[in-house]
């Protein structure tokens, strides 16, 4: 409290001195006059222990001891510092200073300031400050059921009885809702909140919160609404999925011909063909021209002149896919928010049939399942600390078709569709600002080995591998994730600020409204 005086105690010593003759002490110092209050708040004048002293104060009901040992001080602060201690509250307005344990509004210096929030809810705010001290006044809605019973009677006004003689009752249930407002304060038993005596008030519509009560009370307020509604960091991801696609095929196979005069045989890639007369059938090709040993006529495409030779030829092939990316976005995302990238299409999987009636007045209704088959990713990303660790979590599903089932339904038939779905989870993981968090281990593996071969021949020991030809395919996919974010300085130094001034035409819209 600032009382408007430059005067400096040079030596004050006091034992037990009662709050109110100090405070009027000072107060004459300054050239103040001051006004008590009880403890009830009833002001000076009203009750009957107060009295007033224009010069020296008034013997009131505040019975705290002060002991003091001050030299060369300023009397406004020594007046505050025993404001302080004695928990009182003073007031001032002219000449003249309100002191009491508790003032009413009419002698206190109450000011009201509406905040409007911007990022945290107006009823996270109003719990934080009643958390502090802070008051608020809370409506709550109930709903009230009454129920009236009135007893039955005839048409020629007889009471209706039931079995066991007495008069029946019909009952009505009628439900009403009450509004009730409740006062939301916390109590401590060790402590006193510094926010006591504000008064909060919130208003969902517009996001905002009013604070009525002394400045000091508001600007503590002021100072912690502007803490707690600071905007939330975002990040910039960049996600890269990768299915790796090992593919390893084996192929053995031979190619075998023989002849005795007119009559051959000829096998290639587990195909066989025996010939007998002077001519091979056209288009056969099942030698190759560089073995050496058969003749493509060229009169004939197809044809061959075997010699009488026993030629065998041994083949083996592998082939290797590659990589291929299958998306590659860049996501900004809010702490305690959650992005999706979706490539897919939906599927039927399944189906469900209800049944009604029976006979030819039998009815059908088929409910058909659907599900998304493709790619789908979530990016949550929890907390962005001071740190510059970005704590997130990832989970990609990639699912395609792996075969159909039809079912006969009525005079139709429905197709179902199965999915193998390759999924990986990875918790919550903390990465730094611009690391790179590389995800592994989604491994699909299949092998297919097809034979080819001449019937009977083929399935000889040791030598029935001259008729045979042996395909393996071998599939290994993986899905590899690699994920990088970088923290957005959204700050108001940043080029990413938010720092926002109306055009004109919207200041102007704004007066109007």
């Amino acid at each position: 409290m600032d009382l408007g005086s430059n005067e400096v105690v040079p030596r004050l010593v006091l034992r037990d001195a009662p709050a109110r003759d100090v405070l009027s002490l000072l107060a004459r110092a300054a050239g103040l006059n001051i006004a008590y209050v009880d403890a009830n708040g009833d002001p000076t004048g009203t009750a009957p222990d107060v009295q007033i002293d224009p010069q020296t104060g008034a013997t009131g009901a505040t019975g705290v001891k002060v002991s003091l040992d001050i030299e060369n001080e300023p009397v406004a602060s020594v007046f505050n510092y025993v404001l302080r201690i004695t928990g009182l509250e003073a007031n001032r307005t002219g000449r003249t200073i309100f002191v009491g344990p508790r003032l009413p509004n009419s002698a206190r210096q109450v000011i009201s300031r509406t905040l409007r929030l911007n990022q945290v809810p107006v009823g996270t705010a109003v719990s934080f400050l009643v958390g502090m001290g802070a008051e608020t006044a809370v409506s709550r809605q109930t709903i009230v059921t009454s129920v009236t019973a009135a007893p039955i009677t005839t048409e020629e006004g007889l009471v209706v009885e039931d079995s066991s003689g007495q008069a029946a009752e019909s009952r009505q249930t009628q439900q009403s809702t009450e509004t009730t407002v409740e006062v939301q304060r916390a109590e401590y038993q060790d402590s006193t909140p510094i926010l006591r005596g504000l008064q909060v008030v919130g208003d969902e519509r517009t996001n905002a919160v009013t604070l009525i009560g002394n400045p000091r009370a508001v600007e503590v307020a002021v100072a912690q609404l502007s803490q707690l509604d600071i905007r939330r960091r975002q990040v910039a991801i960049n996600v890269r999925v990768v299915d790796v696609n090992l593919l390893g095929i084996d192929r053995a196979s031979t190619s075998f011909s023989f002849g005795i005069g007119n009559n051959r045989v000829t096998t290639t890639n587990g195909i066989g063909v025996i010939n007998f007369g002077d001519s091979t059938p056209a288009g056969t090709g099942l030698v190759p021209d560089t073995l050496g040993n058969a003749i493509v006529s060229p009169s004939l495409p197809g044809s061959f002149e075997f010699v009488n030779k026993f030629l065998a030829q041994l083949q083996f092939a592998v082939t290797s896919g590659n990589a291929k990316i299958l998306t590659d976005p860049t996501l900004v995302v809010q702490e305690g928010q959650t992005a999706e990238v979706q490539l897919t299409q939906d599927v039927v999987t399944n189906f469900t049939i209800e049944t009604t009636g029976t006979g030819d007045d039998r009815t059908q209704t088929i409910e058909v399942e659907r599900t998304p088959a493709g790619l789908i990713l979530q990016v949550q990303v929890d907390r962005i600390d001071d740190n510059g660790f970005v704590s997130l979590s990832v989970a990609p599903a990639i699912s395609a078709p792996a075969g159909n089932f039809e079912a006969d339904v009525l005079d139709s038939t429905l197709a179902i569709t199965l999915l193998s779905i390759r999924r990986l989870s990875s918790g919550q993981v903390r990465v730094r600002d611009g690391q790179t968090l590389i995800l592994s281990g989604i491994i699909q593996d299949s092998d297919r080995t097809t034979i080819t071969k001449v019937p009977i021949l083929g399935d000889i020991p040791i030598l029935g591998a001259l008729f045979r030809n042996t395909n393996r395919n071998n599939s290994r996919q993986e899905v590899i994730v690699v994920l990088t974010p970088q923290i957005l300085d959204d700050s108001d130094a940043s080029s990413f600020g938010y720092r926002y001034t109306p055009s004109s035409e919207a200041q102007r819209l704004l007066q109007q409204r």
